[in-house]
C-alpha cells in the first residue's frame, strides 16, 4: 500500500467502520502475481499456471469492484482502492475459458488442439491395444509377463535365451541380464506416431499460451492494479480481524500539530 502514514490509518479507521457497519471488508486469497507481472511488463510469455494465477486474481478483483461501488458514498477512501477496471472482465473470461483450475490449457481452446489431443488419444491407444496382442503372443517367452516401459521407449521382456522369437531392437536389458527388452517393428512406428502427436499438442499449446500472454501483457497496468486491489483488501481484512480481537482503533492524525 504506498501511501502515507496518515493516509494508511485515514484507511484502516474506514475499514473499521465497514466492520462495525456488518459490511467487512471482502477477503480472498490470490496467489502471487508480482513475478508474472513484471515477465508481462516485458513482453514475455508466461506459463498456463501464471495465467490461471491471473484469472483467479482477477475474479477477486471483480468481487471487490462490486464492494466498492456499493460502498463509494459511505466508504469513499474504500472505493477508490478497490477498483479496477471493469474491462478486465473480459480477459478474465478468455482466460478461464482457455485455461482449467488446474493450469492446464483446455481442449476447447482452439479447433486446433481439440483435434490434436483426439489424434494424441488415437495414437496412445493403438500403442496400447498393440503392446496387449503382442504380449498375448509371445507370453511363452516373457519373462514379466506384459509390455513394459523404460526411459521413454515400449518393449517386451523378453527372455534372454529366447529373444530370438521376437523380432525387434533391444532397447534395454535387467541388471542380471537374464532378460531383454525388445521393442518389435509395429512398436517402433506406433511410439514414432504418438511423439509426432505429442509434438503436435505442445505446439498448439504454446501457441495458445503465448498468444494469451500476449493479451495480458496489453493489460497489464490494469491487471497490475487490480492486483494491488486485492492485497490491500487482504491486508484492511486482517487489521479489521485484529482490530475486533485487540479492541484497537484507528488512531488519524491532525494535518497539523495543535495544543488543546
Amino acid at each position: 500500500l504506498q501511501a502515507s502514514p496518515r493516509a494508511r490509518m485515514a484507511l484502516t479507521a474506514e475499514a473499521l467502520d465497514a466492520l462495525e457497519l456488518g459490511v467487512p471488508v471482502p477477503c480472498e486469497a490470490v496467489p502471487r502475481l508480482d513475478d508474472a507481472i513484471e515477465h508481462l511488463r516485458r513482453h514475455g510469455v508466461v506459463e498456463a499456471l501464471e495465467l490461471h494465477a491471473v484469472a483467479r486474481t482477477l475474479a477477486v478483483a471483480r468481487t471487490l469492484r462490486s464492494y466498492a461501488r456499493d460502498r463509494r458514498d459511505e466508504l469513499p477512501r474504500l472505493g477508490e482502492v478497490l477498483t479496477s477496471s471493469p474491462r478486465l472482465e473480459a480477459l478474465r473470461e478468455a482466460l478461464d475459458a482457455a485455461i482449467d483450475e488446474h493450469g492446464q490449457v483446455r481442449d476447447g481452446a482452439s479447433p486446433e488442439l481439440r483435434q490434436a489431443r483426439r489424434r494424441l488419444s488415437g495414437a496412445r491407444k493403438a500403442l496400447m491395444d498393440t503392446l496387449g496382442r503382442l504380449a498375448a503372443r509371445h507370453a511363452d517367452v516373457l519373462r514379466e509377463g506384459g509390455w513394459v516401459e523404460r526411459d521413454g521407449r515400449f518393449g517386451l521382456p523378453v527372455r534372454a535365451d529366447a529373444h530370438r522369437r521376437v523380432e525387434g531392437i533391444v532397447v534395454g536389458t535387467s541388471a542380471t541380464g537374464a532378460t531383454l527388452y525388445v521393442e518389435p517393428p509395429e512398436v517402433t512406428r506406433l511410439c514414432n506416431s504418438l511423439t509426432l502427436a505429442e509434438a503436435e499438442v505442445e505446439r498448439e499449446v504454446a501457441r495458445i499460451v503465448a498468444e494469451l500472454s500476449t493479451r495480458v501483457a496489453g493489460e497489464v497496468d490494469d491487471v497490475a492494479t487490480a492486483y494491488e486491489a486485492c492485497v490491500v483488501a487482504d491486508l484492511l481484512a486482517a487489521l479489521s480481524r485484529w482490530a475486533e480481537v485487540g479492541r484497537c482503533k484507528a488512531v488519524v492524525v491532525d494535518e497539523e500539530p495543535l495544543v488543546d
